[in-house]
């Protein structure tokens, strides 16, 4: 079987690559997991095995940052200038830093099951903005932005940081497309 470029030398063929949209997507999987690792261990055994585990959970909630970044300085820019409201999405976003900041604040003090309550608290709102991050405002980007302004977002991410990607993709990567000429 023929490639298309086999066929019709003149046109051209586009690889699929990384949307800056999948970054911000994947890492909310990665929010949502690591709220359900909390939740299961609040759930088991006071122990100080589990008691260790939940440290290290909140010391991975900084990592969370760079995530609300991305989402501040290279998509809402552009979300507000298409008439969304950008400041709505900031106010949900500094919840959750300033969550992130309280439970850094109380793990210095005290065991993590002295402040179970808020930090299941915190989770259940992660957990909340990460699914409505995913099903509306991320919905709301990928359909709305133009292939340049994702190509330019894409190569800003990395300057960000990632938070709960195993695979650190390339500037390069995150281009929305690439065209191939034979």
């Amino acid at each position: 079987m023929n490639s298309t470029n086999d066929t019709c030398p003149e046109c051209s063929r586009e690889e699929a690559k990384i949307s800056p949209v999948m970054v911000l997507s994947v890492e909310n999987k990665g929010i949502l997991n690591a709220s359900s690792c909390i939740l299961k261990l609040y759930q088991l055994e006071k122990t100080e095995k589990h008691e260790a585990r939940l440290r290290q959970m909140v010391h991975v909630l900084p990592e969370m940052v760079s995530h609300f970044r991305k989402k501040e300085e290279l998509f809402l820019p552009l979300y507000a200038e298409l008439g969304f409201d950008s400041d709505k999405e900031k106010a949900k976003d500094k919840d959750i830093l300033d969550g992130i900041e309280r439970i850094l604040l109380l793990e210095k003090r005290c065991s993590p099951y002295e402040f179970e309550k808020e930090f299941l608290d915190f989770c259940r709102r992660s957990v909340l903005l990460a699914k409505e991050e995913n099903t509306g405002f991320l919905i709301t980007c990928y359909h709305n932005f133009t292939l340049d302004e994702m190509d330019e977002i894409g190569r800003r991410i990395p300057d960000y940081g990632y938070t709960f990607l195993s695979v650190r993709p390339k500037p390069e990567d995150l281009l929305s497309r690439t065209i191939e000429c034979d």
